[in-house]
């Protein structure tokens, strides 16, 4: 139980969530998938890929400090390393981190990224 708001969400209703704040980014409305997941994270209900999810949706939505501070609360798993990674290096590469997303993209095992801003223009790091 949340002691701010003194009602608990429910399994399915955090999955449904999460799923909503997937299918927004998906289709291009990141604001919406902040929204959705920074609710869920409110309620302590954000594991390592909600709140990795969440940490690209802020970036998309042009928020790519608070992105960067999301993702340091991840402690992703074997599995989740990869996407963390590649995650990590947009949201440097969105900081002019350039060096630091190279490093990244080498953890990924990736070779090259291709990244595409919101301006639609593609800088390959």
């Amino acid at each position: 139980m949340n002691s701010t708001s003194g009602t608990a969400l429910s399994g399915e209703s955090v999955e449904l969530l999460h799923t909503l704040a997937f299918l927004s980014v998906q289709n291009g409305r990141p604001h919406e998938a902040v929204s959705l997941l920074e609710a869920a994270d409110r309620f302590g209900k954000c594991d390592a890929r909600a709140l990795t999810l969440l940490s690209l949706a802020q970036l998309r939505a042009g928020f790519a400090s608070r992105a960067f501070s999301t993702l340091q609360r991840v402690d992703p798993s074997p599995a989740q390393r990869r996407t963390y990674q590649v995650v990590l290096a947009q949201i440097l590469v969105a900081l002019g981190r350039r060096e630091e997303a190279h490093a990244a993209i080498r953890r990924a095992g990736a070779p090259k990224l291709a990244l595409t801003g919101r301006t639609g223009t593609s800088q390959s790091i």
